[in-house]
């Protein structure tokens, strides 16, 4: 079992504050409890299991608690902090599984909850810290049924798939080896702003992701494992492969999650990302592939039996028109996004905020790489800014602070993140 979500406590006590709830008491995740204000993960199984320390006030943060049957544990913004031996089951009930508060008791929590996901197996460090970059998914496929092809809801894109992409005990891999096979999920439809992820059963040349793919147009773009420290991002053009960027200082061993994000348009950005990381780069402002769909490609060698499971796909933060409002992570009102330009800029844009006394003026805050603090780097009184002198190929968070006439505090916006182009990489066809 996992019990995840983002929590935004307004007051903390030492009280039982319920974010996920079944009753009565058969398992529960508490943003506080009486020990000490701090946030727990308790059932009939066992005693709680407790933080570290309380949460932050007016402050967002990822809570995830995971029980498999032998270990409590207990995750703070992906970071385990505690953990104990417990064994027992689960014990069921006809009461609802209820959020924010619970019947029985009460235990209302004070504050904002998003986000929320209940799995019934526990989740990997890696799958939560996946799950905590990842909006809640437009589509997902866990391929656990019959031994076949992929279904309805994914398509073949021609003439790219050379074979076809099948089901083999509950993962996905290429009907004939030596061949490129492809496929992207077509039972939705996505904006531009979109990304690709799956879990990569083994490691060789190669498997992984494919972003922006439509249907009679042979053009994608492609994020892929090679080898434990060979990972690339390409170009799929009118039937010839072009590497846009390549690294070899990750080293990938199988369960590992490749993400590919495509945002922006004039340019487009590329992220590879290795288990909610960024690892891989590259600003693409000559081909600007347009519109399309998220989807997944295996070229597995004779005996290699490279496979994949557990696919997910969406849009990035809050652009996703068509879908349910799957935010980047939990923000004001004003949606924060963050769009790199080019190598050396990001710019921020928010619908403007009213606070009870009139705003006053945004201050805007960075993250650099590799830091652990927000710095500030600029004010303004309007809803965008552009962040400049940026190094290139790196990552920075952004969050905004309102404040009003008064020069008072009225919120925090969530942050977001952006990842700025690597240097041009003049395209070559591969061989």
């Amino acid at each position: 079992m996992t019990l995840e979500a983002w929590v935004y406590p307004t007051t903390i006590s030492n009280k039982w504050r319920d974010v996920i709830y079944k009753g009565n008491d058969n398992y529960y995740l508490e943003g506080t409890s009486n020990n000490s204000h701090r946030p727990a993960l308790g059932g009939t199984f066992g005693t709680p299991v407790y933080g570290t320390a309380a949460l932050t006030a007016n402050t967002w943060t990822h809570l995830t608690g995971s029980y498999d049957g032998a270990t409590m544990r207990l995750y703070v913004n992906g970071v385990q902090v505690a953990s104990r031996a417990q064994t027992g089951a689960i014990a069921t009930s006809t009461n609802p599984l209820q959020i924010g508060g619970d019947s029985i008791y009460g235990q209302y929590f004070v504050g904002r909850i998003d986000e929320v996901r209940v799995y019934n197996r526990a989740l990997s460090a890696a799958e939560i810290q996946s799950d905590m970059n990842t909006p809640l998914v437009a589509a997902s496929d866990d391929f656990n049924r019959t031994d076949g092809g992929l279904g309805l809801n994914w398509t073949k894109p021609l003439p790219a798939s050379e074979q076809t992409l099948v089901i083999v005990n509950n993962q996905v891999t290429p009907d004939t080896d030596n061949t490129h096979c492809y496929a992207y999920w077509s039972a939705n439809t996505f904006n531009q702003n979109e990304y690709s992820q799956v879990r990569i059963s083994n490691v060789g040349p190669w498997n992984g992701v494919i972003a922006r793919a439509q249907p009679m147009i042979d053009r994608f773009y492609m994020a892929f494992v090679f080898g434990p420290n060979d990972y690339r991002l390409y170009l799929r053009k009118d039937g010839l492969y072009y590497s846009l960027s390549t690294g070899s200082t990750e080293t990938w061993v199988a369960g590992d999650i490749i993400r590919l994000e495509a945002a922006g348009l004039n340019p487009v950005q590329l992220t590879l990302l290795r288990n909610g990381n960024t690892v891989l780069s590259y600003t693409d402002a000559t081909e600007n592939l347009v519109g399309g769909s998220p989807g997944i490609g295996i070229y597995s060698p004779t005996g290699a039996h490279l496979a994949i499971d557990n696919w997910q796909g969406g849009n990035l933060g809050p652009l996703g028109p068509a879908m349910p409002e799957t935010p980047q992570t939990p923000s004001m009102s004003g949606n924060l996004v963050a769009t790199a330009l080019g190598m050396n800029q990001v710019k921020l844009t928010w619908t403007p905020s009213i606070g009870n006394a009139g705003v006053a003026k945004y201050e805007v805050q960075r993250k650099e790489p590799g830091s652990t603090g927000f710095v500030h780097v600029g004010t303004t009184t309007g809803a965008n800014y552009t962040d400049t002198g940026l190094a290139a190929g790196s990552r920075y968070s952004y969050r905004v602070l309102v404040r009003d006439a008064t020069g008072r505090l009225e919120e925090y916006s969530g942050v977001v993140s952006a990842t700025t182009g690597s240097p041009t990489i003049d395209p070559q066809s591969n061989e």
